[in-house]
């Protein structure tokens, strides 16, 4: 099946089925992506199927994906709706839970809703990718609504260059200085952080902190460098590129231009 594209707007989608007694169950579902909402509404005869896969969500290994679901009794009894995941990955669990409490079915009152929210855990060593499930409502007279979802699984550590100069300008024999922030965007902190810059061999780097112990997900810090070019560099427009390591992990590095002009003192 395609994988699905993330949205970055908000987009409505409604679909309307009818079986042979015109009853039908309307699943409200919200799915919250890394940084924007996407409202889906589905309105789906019983028994009845999706035919597409809904926006995946995006959830950091070792991490819980959830999203809300609201069942709506459209009938003139009351109805017991057995609530189950399908297509999970091995090691993958899967709750739902409704007005805090963890529950494996709902019992709906003719004519009203009950929201229930699914929360699929997943693994701290789970291949990295998109997985596809399937959201099964079973209805104690053996009608199903089925709605597919997908989950976009990234690194549980990750680093990202938030901010550096991208270019600066020195003489040979003198310093340049930089200024790197540096972003857990990860689920887990990262220990033991490096700046690195991949420069000539004579070039000498400063750093400081040297060294920062940790850095909690979601948060940032700055490493102040300071590069000294020797005095037999010759004049030239060098492109390095700054990184910064961890114990878990690199982040990507950014492309910086250093312009070296000759110094008269040394001419």
């Amino acid at each position: 099946m395609r994988r699905p594209r993330r949205p970055r707007l908000h987009h409505v989608l409604t679909q309307r089925h009818a079986d042979r007694g015109g009853r039908a169950m309307r699943m409200p579902i919200t799915l919250k992506a890394a940084v924007t909402a996407i409202a889906l509404t589905l309105a789906l005869a019983v028994p009845a199927w999706a035919d597409t896969i809904s926006p995946a969500m995006v959830a950091q290994a070792g991490t819980t994906a959830s999203f809300p679901v609201e069942i709506t009794n459209q009938t003139l009894s009351p109805h017991t709706y057995a609530l189950r995941v399908d297509g999970l990955p091995k090691g993958t669990g899967c709750v739902f839970t409704a007005n805090g409490a963890a529950v494996t079915s709902l019992t709906v009152e003719p004519g009203t809703g009950a929201p229930v929210i699914v929360h699929a855990s997943v693994p701290a060593l789970a291949q990295l990718g998109t997985f596809e499930a399937t959201f099964v409502a079973r209805r104690d007279d053996g009608a199903e609504v089925k709605m597919p979802f997908a989950i976009d699984v990234e690194s549980t550590f990750a680093l990202k260059i938030a901010s550096v100069s991208g270019s600066v300008s020195t003489f040979s024999g003198r310093d340049f200085s930089l200024d790197v922030t540096v972003r857990n965007t990860g689920a887990r902190a990262v220990d033991n952080l490096v700046p690195s810059v991949d420069m000539p061999p004579k070039w000498v780097l400063l750093a400081d902190p040297s060294v920062l112990p940790s850095l909690p997900p979601g948060t940032e810090a700055t490493f102040h460098l300071t590069v000294t070019v020797p005095a037999s560099q010759v004049a030239i427009e060098q492109p390095v590129k700054v990184s910064v390591k961890s114990d878990q992990v690199t982040s990507p590095a950014s492309d910086v231009k250093v312009r070296v002009q000759s110094n008269p003192v040394f001419l």
